[in-house]
């Protein structure tokens, strides 16, 4: 019989090089467009709410798609997925470089739209199909694979925007889109060829996922993922702009945001493996907590009376980094882990669900993120300390709910343990007092037994002395002698 090759560990390694690779593309290409994309497009006319509007409709398009591919995937099958969202969003990214030749500002607009929003659908297409591929292959260290990985999406992340730039100052608006878009396309049909196929028609995944929306912590974790990707975009827009007070120069700043990058990039895979080693839930906590903290080192929180300087700007980020890692590395884990707690399924349909709702929740924290700061900040009292004081207090309020499940489960199983402890206590004590009892009142008769044994002995003496009975001297010797020896006694 020939072995299952997608247990080999040659297999293993190779498949997850492709899917790091892929997510360093994918990266690169989202934040390509930083440097010159608002520059150039402002020149036709557009205004800032439309250009917000043509990045917010990506993570849109993906919070939408991802629970429906998250559903497809057992039935098309993972490779096929991978095949068709690559070329989908490389060919759209093709297409996008060919907008700078429309002059019209409305028809720019409305096709800008329509294939980032594309962008959004292939990009959910693959990315679902590969969380997915990462969970069946990888069951034992889901969150050290994605440490792994996460570390090329950090690497894409930084690298795009200076690639972007290079290519632009080469050959126009066109070059990074074509560029870029062209080895997507083209890498496409490889990826897809040394990725398992993975199908699984046997399970209806309408029904996992009905399971799934009726577990509340499953709530909790997408809600978790949510808020820390909403302060995550909240920093990118407005941070660069609070800290411009420190009179840098774009350049400095640019350093300045590859400090956390830097730092997630490094840690991640230690997080995963010690996710891995120790739970998931403690983790998902932990970064929440330390999340908090450091939005409110960012500003520094007013409360504080600290100004603003370059180390603490220094350190709040590197612990933002490390909390962002303590979040996102297990989070993806302990949500198929309490999936397979609830009897929901351990199998490639569990994980293509659970791996839509996943990437929905991170979708919705890109798209309320910007929203929820500018519509803070705008506020004239707050401003950025406040508002990134407020968004930290939030993040602490949902790890109290994500701890109180946890220990009210713990409250649980101790309250029951401690319940037939006390019961087989109570039985225990119960018969030892009975014992103490039953040796009490022997030992009460017994000294009864005692005394009436003196006081006839004291009587019968008397009785002698007095003349009253007569003895024979050896009835009176086997008579002093049965007494002495129950006075004895």
């Amino acid at each position: 019989m020939e072995p299952d090759k997608t247990q080999l560990p040659g297999y293993r390694m190779l498949t997850t090089v492709f899917l790091c690779l892929l997510s360093l593309i994918a990266q690169s290409l989202y934040s390509l467009l930083v440097p010159f994309f608002a520059t150039e497009v402002i020149k036709k006319g557009l205004s800032l709410n439309e250009i917000g509007f043509v990045y917010a409709v990506y993570p849109l398009a993906m919070f939408i798609s991802s629970p429906i591919f998250g559903l497809m995937v057992p039935s098309i099958g993972s490779r096929y997925m991978i095949w068709a969202g690559l070329t989908i969003e490389g060919g759209c990214s093709i297409l996008f470089g060919f907008l700078n030749w429309i002059s019209d500002k409305k028809i720019f607009l409305i096709l800008a739209i329509i294939l980032r929003f594309v962008q959004g659908l292939g990009a959910a297409c693959y990315i679902t199909a590969a969380y997915s591929i990462v969970a069946s292959l990888f069951r034992q260290s889901i969150a050290t694979t994605m440490g792994v990985i996460e570390t090329f999406s950090s690497l894409g992340y930084a690298i795009g925007p200076p690639i972007g730039g290079v290519l632009f100052t080469v050959g126009g608006f066109i070059l990074p889109f074509t560029i870029v878009g062209s080895f997507m396309v083209g890498m496409a049909p490889i990826v897809a060829y040394f990725i398992p196929v993975s199908k699984d028609e046997s399970v209806s995944t309408t029904k996992i996922m009905k399971k799934f929306c009726k577990i509340p912590y499953v709530y909790l974790i997408c809600i978790a993922v949510c808020l820390g990707i909403m302060t995550l975009t909240f920093l990118e827009i407005n941070y660069s702009i609070h800290i411009k007070k420190l009179n840098l120069t774009y350049l400095q700043i640019g350093m300045v945001f590859l400090i956390p990058a830097g730092t997630y990039a490094l840690i991640a895979i230690m997080t995963g493996m010690a996710a891995d080693r120790y739970g998931y839930r403690q983790f998902v906590v932990a970064g929440l907590i330390i999340m908090a903290i450091s939005l409110q080192l960012l500003a520094p929180a007013p409360y504080w009376k600290i100004p603003l300087n370059m180390r603490l700007v220094v350190i709040g980020l590197i612990i933002y980094a490390i909390g962002t890692n303590f979040l996102f590395m297990p989070s993806f884990a302990e949500l198929l882990s309490v999936a397979a707690n609830k009897n929901i399924g351990d199998n490639l349909a569990t994980y293509s669900v659970g791996s839509g709702l996943f990437k929905a929740a991170q979708a919705l924290g890109l798209i309320i993120g910007p929203i929820v700061g500018e519509a803070l900040i705008a506020v004239p009292k707050l401003g950025f300390p406040w508002t990134s004081s407020l968004l930290g207090y939030i993040l602490f309020a949902h790890r109290l709910q994500l701890f109180s499940v946890a220990t009210f489960k713990a409250i649980k199983l101790i309250t029951t343990e401690c319940l037939t402890l006390s019961k087989w206590a109570l039985v225990i004590s119960c018969y030892l007092l009975y014992e103490k009892c039953k040796s009490k009142r022997k030992l009460q008769s017994d000294e009864i037994d005692d005394e009436t044994r003196q006081t006839l002995l004291k009587q019968k003496i008397t009785k002698e002395t007095s003349g009253d009975v007569t003895y024979s001297t050896s009835d009176s010797t086997e008579y002093v002698s049965k007494a002495t020896n129950a006075m004895e006694k």
